[in-house]
């Protein structure tokens, strides 16, 4: 999407991708400890030259502590207990999942460990937010992080980079919309928000929500020109991005072109062998608009807000038209440089790998990710002769 986005949604087309992309089929992880560890010490290089400082991980939709929206709606009368359960939420999706669709404690660690060098450190942090499947979930950690990038402790030339899986990519997509936006467009978006938290008990949000509000509207503020560089895995195709606010844009998602399809799409509906090998990430496949799920009964005052939302960020895509828009097997997103890879097939169960869109987040695949990320971000030309690529 160009820049002066205003929060428009991305169009859904037959037309063939006009951003960059590329088809990679790279070899499985390497078994032998030692090649993820030189893999993250030249990644580490590069990415500290470029000046990244900062790194963020935002896991998807389901991975967080209030999948449900359970939680928040507990928060309008016991807020402490709230807080006590989302916790506990979130250390049961890790416990239960892992590394399955889910960035963990430990994998950060590594991340940071491994870009770090003696003289210069890349903090690496987990961004937890609800991860319900709707927009108000998905506004509100864009507020979220939105704040929490404004407290960071950075230098001017400081690079920050975002890596968000699954629906957290469209977190990163409202990010650059709030970023970039001027202050009619931010209004009606910060509108729609204080029609939720304006109710009893939620002084807290509607504290943050202010004041984030406010540091947008600061042309000299801490979110004023920030330099980011975005990663998005397995990204279903929905908010538009807007250019002004973000620097360097990519997108990861596991693709398995099918025979009678352009080499770009995905088949719908899809074989069974692939959901059940997860040869090819169905998740990503049919995240489209219109798969959103309506707040829970509890929250009966969110509804409102989720239906602003939807006229707000997707006019004009009745859900009547949901089954167009899945036979359309879009997998590029307008914007960014999209790497479609063939990751191959996947162990365990649909429930293990997720109908393939659990590859993403294990550690097995980081030396790939980010070499690709150096490439691609920072023109970085190490060897890549494992992963052989092409353009459709």
């Amino acid at each position: 999407m160009p820049a002066e986005n205003h929060f428009r949604h991305q169009t859904y087309s037959s037309a063939d991708p006009t951003s960059p992309v590329e088809l990679l089929t790279p070899d499985a992880p390497a078994d032998s400890s030692a090649e993820p560890r030189d893999a993250l010490a030249a990644a580490g290089d590069v990415f500290r030259q470029a000046g990244v400082r900062h790194l963020f991980l935002l896991h998807g939709t389901f991975a967080g502590n209030d999948a449900l929206g359970l939680f928040r709606a507990v928060d309008r009368l016991f807020p402490e207990v709230g807080d006590v359960l989302r916790d506990l939420g979130k250390r049961t999706v890790d416990q239960l999942v892992g590394e399955a669709g889910n960035y963990t404690e430990a994998y950060a660690h590594a991340l940071q460990s491994g870009l770090s060098s003696a003289q210069q450190s890349v903090e690496v942090r987990r961004f937890l937010w609800s991860s319900e499947n709707r927009h108000l979930a998905r506004a509100d950690a864009a507020v979220r992080l939105a704040d929490a990038l404004a407290q960071l402790d950075r230098q001017p030339n400081d690079r920050v980079m975002l890596w968000g899986h699954s629906h957290a990519g469209n977190v990163l997509a409202l990010l650059t919309n709030l970023l970039a936006a001027d202050a009619s467009t931010r209004e009606k978006f910060f509108s729609i928000g204080r029609s939720y938290f304006r109710w009893p008990r939620r002084g807290a949000e509607r504290t943050l929500w202010r004041r984030v509000e406010e540091t947008l509207a600061d042309p000299r503020g801490p979110l004023a020109n920030l330099p980011l560089d975005i990663v998005t895995f397995g990204t279903p195709v929905r908010y538009g991005w807007d250019f002004g606010g973000y620097r360097r844009l990519m997108h990861f998602i596991h693709h398995s072109p099918a025979i009678e399809r352009h080499p770009c799409r995905a088949a719908f509906p899809p074989a069974s062998s692939v959901l059940i090998s997860g040869s090819s990430d169905f998740i990503q496949q049919i995240g489209v608009a219109g798969t959103d799920f309506p707040p829970t009964l509890l929250a009966w005052n969110a509804w409102t807000a989720e239906q602003r939302f939807e006229r707000f960020l997707s006019p004009d895509l009745p859900r009547t038209q949901l089954w167009q828009r899945l036979c359309l097997g879009q997998r590029v997103h307008a914007e960014g440089h999209t790497l479609l890879v063939d990751y191959g097939l996947q162990e365990g169960t649909p429930a293990h790998h997720l109908m393939g869109h659990a590859v993403y987040t294990r550690q097995s695949w980081l030396p790939f990710h980010l070499r690709q990320i150096a490439r691609v971000f920072y023109h970085e030309t190490a060897p890549i002769d494992a992963e052989k690529g092409n353009s459709p």
